[in-house]
């Protein structure tokens, strides 16, 4: 198995495709080279091809995201990898999104810069607790919770071996981003507060813990999801 940085957790793709040789696909492989040399200056940006009026049968909107603790390396090594497996997941689709584990790639046609979006995409629980481990219900109770009531769009908690973190895509305002995770952490405490770890992904941010140890290796698997 790769580090988490070389898997993807979804892909979601348009069923819609552009023309291979496209004026289109001209600017999305031009989008996807920006964010692998901004990752050296930021977490996050975002890009629209080509700049000044759009176009709308070429133009593409972009973003991608590193999570917020992550040094320009680990960031540009995540978007790196996201970029060079985007072709394959999304192969020739209008609109791609690849949530890795540490980081994020989108794309599309038709601009969603800013747009609040609260589809759930993908949530997944891990093995149920013991069920007289009141301790560590209790803890995983609490660092969901906290994840709620922190600053800025990237948050984490923690309390003993009990770890959360929280984010939200950075085009969002701090009222959109708040509306979002509160969301997302509120279907994480009601449908996984009783497990060993889970995530939940909405469109535009994400809530996720677990009990000893990375939710990662407890919740392993990739899905690739096309939505219209």
């Amino acid at each position: 198995m790769g580090s988490p940085t070389d898997n993807y957790i979804y892909a979601v793709c348009s069923p819609a495709k552009f023309s291979p040789s496209s004026g289109y696909e001209t600017n999305l492989n031009s989008l996807l080279s920006s964010f692998v040399t901004s990752t050296a200056q930021t977490r996050y940006a975002n890009f629209t091809v080509p700049t000044g009026k759009p176009e709308p049968t070429v133009t593409v909107y972009g973003i991608y995201q590193c999570r917020g603790d992550l040094d320009p390396t680990a960031c540009s090594t995540c978007v790196s990898s996201a970029v060079a497996q985007v072709g394959a997941l999304c192969s020739n689709s209008y609109s791609g999104f690849l949530q890795m584990e540490n980081c994020l790639i989108r794309y599309d046609n038709k601009s969603f810069l800013g747009v609040q979006d609260k589809t759930l995409i993908l949530n997944k629980c891990g093995q149920p607790m013991e069920f007289n481990d009141q301790d560590a219900l209790t803890k995983a109770s609490d660092v969901i919770g906290s994840l709620g009531t922190g600053d800025g769009s990237y948050r984490t908690g923690g309390n003993g071996n009990v770890q959360g973190v929280a984010q939200c895509s950075g085009d969002l305002s701090t009222s959109q981003c708040q509306d979002c995770l509160s969301d997302a952490i509120g279907r994480l405490k009601s449908d996984c507060g009783m497990a060993q770890g889970g995530y939940v992904y909405l469109s535009k941010c994400y809530a996720r813990f677990s009990v000893g140890g990375s939710h990662a290796r407890q919740l392993e698997g990739s899905e690739n999801l096309y939505f219209q």
